[in-house]
């Protein structure tokens, strides 16, 4: 009995020291240097230009405090092209991507602000950069309609969904590296949602092909 004891205590002990050593540390937003949002997303690219049109993009539907809790950074902008088509696109980075923190999806911000969401598809967004998966939503509220296109990233890696996002944060969490994340969101004020797809899809094209190799991997995984 009093060997068993010892053993199960000996078992706890190893345990919480393993629970200590194996707890990531580094943060992998230490490694960025200078990624910073309003400077490495351009305001003018391809044949697209930042404007003000009075339109608000939804940045998050939470309290502001929560926001400054979740982000680290956010960017907000409206860009329209030189066929005055308009894309809105918003870029919410945090550096703590830790189980205790995490990105809020479109899903959830925007019912959260009185939109209806169709059900969201996968697909892939083929650029000259590459491949990037991305999930595919149309948010309603009275005559609103719009149409969203956006990807997350955990770490360097465009995540799809809870589990695949569950297993890259573990598996950063056994390299001892607590990854950033960041969600890239385009949507566009448009009733006829595959219209405003191609459209948001020949934006993020335009786009990721003015980034840095180095940001373009931050923000697209590619």
């Amino acid at each position: 009995m009093v060997l068993k004891k010892i053993i199960l205590m000996l078992l706890m002990i190893f345990a919480a020291i393993a629970a200590i050593n194996l707890r990531p540390t580094h943060k992998m937003a230490s490694d960025r240097q200078g990624f910073v949002l309003e400077q490495i997303i351009p305001k003018q690219f391809g044949s697209w230009k930042e404007i003000d049109t009075g339109i608000k993009p939804i940045v998050n539907p939470h309290l502001e405090s929560l926001i400054h809790k979740i982000y680290n950074q956010t960017l907000s902008r409206t860009y329209m092209n030189d066929k005055d088509e308009i894309v809105m696109l918003v870029i919410a980075y945090g550096e703590d991507q830790s189980d205790s923190t995490g990105l809020h999806y479109p899903e959830v911000c925007y019912p959260a602000q009185g939109f209806q969401i169709s059900p969201w598809k996968t697909g892939d967004l083929s650029t000259s950069k590459g491949t990037v998966k991305v999930k595919r939503l149309v948010g309603t509220m009275g005559p609103r309609v719009e149409p969203i296109t956006y990807w997350t990233t955990i770490g360097n890696k465009v995540v799809i969904g809870n589990k695949e996002t569950k297993l890259e944060k573990l598996n950063y969490g056994l390299h001892g590296v607590i990854p950033d994340g960041l969600l890239f969101r385009t949507s566009s004020i448009n009733t006829d949602p595959e219209l405003a797809f191609k459209k948001q899809n020949a934006f993020i094209n335009d786009l990721l092909a003015a980034l840095s190799p180095n940001d373009l991997k931050s923000i697209a995984g590619l």
